[in-house]
């Protein structure tokens, strides 16, 4: 906690060094200047938000994959004697990609928060910003964006050349955007190819963030991730339109071989999974979110992935409230396409509960009044009818594993609960000895020839609760 406590003592860079690293930068001395903040920077200095947007520019920036062609479309006269293209090597991108890094290990989230986009534009440092350079001027759009999620897209930054024609008033420089040729195979746009990089920045600034508000306020959470979320309509109420991030984690899962970019998925989606502990993200509204992206598209990739995700309480929670609506959904799916009932909406609005929606619980008068969310899962009965009614109607999963991921995720939340809050007929099944008949009844073994397996792990995670 300390260590925490330390960060906020930090003092901004003194104005000689910052004019010092801006010469560098005007200069074109990239190099130079990304190692004059190197040999500075210090847990106790927070670095200018103007250079770690420089450095997230220089990150961002397209890799030259081929010479670039000046625009002939631009006369002698126009173009005049002087170009200058902006251009990086990898190596250099790389330097600025790690000094990025260890600011966000290193330094205090918030100070480095301010270089970024957010929906809260006062935390945005624009002070000093100073357009002398061209990787200041065009650096710029970073704090205009709407969100970080946004300079992650293709074609956010492109690449850039200035060119000076003569005139009256003293040279002109005028901006030529040439157009992106390395990312021509990837059509989705969510990341772009050589932004990966970056993403993992942002991951590791909320993953301290979250450390940071866990010493001081024992609930574990990012509020810089929360300020990269929209708030609802009227600006009042809870966050959870979190379409952006949640594009960002599906398009990971779809990186096949590349293990790296689906661990950052993962780490995303347990990010957003946390900020469902505290009652400033909606859970239902989230969860219903994920649901409709996930349901029809890849729920076996995403199963898989929150069964990755570590067993804390608030990841045990989604991930029985998702197992339980996916296996509630599917269900219903027989009744529901009946032509006598009407059709479901496409999307759900928790005003009423449904099977397989948690509840809110008001809290009581003695209750403190915290950011801690009140929302409880629906009761293990609602749970076992749902599995019980199961009619299999996605081909793409096992379902056999899904009642086997929801049992387990469901015990060993209960198992993480004070006894008090545990539920009642969970806790009944288990004093009566009929756990093992009732896996039987839940997981028939004739179903699939794996589900002895999934009963061995189920009677021996619950074995300390058997056993009291």
């Amino acid at each position: 906690m300390t260590s925490y406590n330390s960060q906020s003592h930090e003092v901004p860079m003194n104005l000689y060094q910052r004019g010092i690293i801006d010469s560098c930068f005007e200069e074109s001395q990239y190099d130079e200047g990304i190692a004059l903040i190197s040999q500075l920077k210090s847990p106790q200095v927070r670095p200018a938000a103007s250079h770690l947007r420089e450095l997230l520019y220089i990150a961002l920036y397209p890799p030259e994959k081929k010479q670039a062609a000046i625009d002939t479309s631009f006369s002698p006269s126009k173009i005049g004697k002087q170009q200058k293209f902006l251009a990086f090597t990898s190596t250099t991108a790389a330097s600025a990609c790690s000094l990025l890094v260890y600011f966000a290990i290193t330094n205090h989230p918030d100070g480095v928060a301010q270089a970024l986009p957010c929906y809260d534009r006062s935390n945005i440092d624009n002070k000093g910003d100073n357009f002398d350079s061209l990787i200041a001027k065009e650096s710029h759009c970073i704090s205009t964006a709407k969100n970080c999620w946004t300079i992650l897209e293709r074609g956010f930054i492109r690449r850039t050349m200035a060119a000076s024609s003569p005139s009256k008033k003293g040279p002109r420089r005028t901006n030529i955007y040439m157009d992106d040729d390395d990312d021509l195979e990837d059509t989705s746009g969510v990341v772009a190819e050589h932004a990966w990089p970056v993403l993992d920045f942002l991951l590791l600034l909320f993953e301290h963030d979250e450390r940071r508000l866990e010493a001081a306020e024992t609930l574990r959470y990012s509020s810089l991730l929360l300020n990269q979320i929209p708030a609802p309509r009227g600006g009042n109420g809870a966050r959870w339109e979190a379409d952006a991030p949640l594009s960002i984690v599906l398009y990971a899962l779809t990186q096949d071989g590349n293990e790296q970019r689906q661990m950052m998925g993962a780490r995303l989606m347990h990010l957003l999974v946390n900020l469902c502990s505290t009652n400033l993200f909606d859970f239902t509204m989230f969860l219903n979110s994920v649901f409709n992206r996930v349901y029809m598209s890849a729920p076996r990739e995403f199963l898989t992935l929150l069964a990755s995700l570590p067993p804390t309480i608030p990841v045990l929670k989604f991930r029985t409230a998702f197992l339980h609506k996916f296996i509630s959904s599917s269900a219903k799916s027989s009744v529901e396409h009946s032509p006598s009932r009407p059709k479901p909406y496409a999307r759900a609005r928790p005003i009423r509960r449904a099977r397989g929606e948690p509840k809110h619980e008001e809290p009581t008068k003695t209750q403190p009044t915290s950011i801690l969310s009140q929302i409880t899962l629906s009761p293990y009965t609602e749970i076992r009818r749902s599995m019980e009614e199961l009619q299999p109607s996605n081909e793409k999963v096992s379902y056999s594993w899904i009642r086997f991921q929801l049992l387990l995720s469901f015990a060993l939340y209960q198992m993480q609960l004070p006894i008090e809050a545990r539920d009642q007929e969970w806790q009944s099944l288990l004093r009566s000895g009929q756990f093992s008949q009732q896996l039987e009844k839940l997981i028939p073994q004739s179903e699939d020839p794996e589900t002895a397996g999934y009963r061995d792990i189920l009677e021996g995670a619950m074995l300390p609760a058997l056993n009291v």
